[in-house]
């Protein structure tokens, strides 16, 4: 779970970049990206402290929206919000962070289906 770990971290990192620039323009975005950030930098804490299933599905459960929301925000436009309605671009480290995110899902499935238990090793 050591790439899981890494992974949210660096994702929860950039949300917390992105909040500030967030902030002049939709103050409900940089909340958002705020609480994100400070969910996926304290996820791997608790998966190493409480090492509970419900964990590691909280967190590939996250992740997995987030990377939705990311997304619809780059094909569709989020129905809410400065830009509603309109296709954001693709920037750098929005993209590295929805890969960091792709990447804690995909390792906690392959833990739980590793394991059959769910517990991390």
């Amino acid at each position: 779970m050591t790439v899981a770990s890494a992974a949210s971290v660096v994702a929860g990192t950039l949300h917390y970049a992105a909040a500030a620039g967030h902030r002049p323009e939709w103050t409900l975005a940089a909340v958002l990206f705020t609480l994100v950030g400070a969910f996926q930098i304290v996820w791997p804490a608790a998966l190493r402290t409480v090492a509970r299933v419900w964990v590691l599905f909280a967190g590939a459960a996250v992740n997995a929206t987030v990377v939705a929301l990311w997304v619809l925000s780059r094909t569709a436009g989020l129905p809410i919000g400065h830009h509603a309605g309109s296709a954001e671009s693709v920037g750098a480290l929005d993209a590295a962070s929805s890969i960091a995110e792709v990447a804690v899902v995909i390792t906690v499935v392959l833990t739980l289906r590793r394991t059959g238990s769910g517990a991390p090793r």
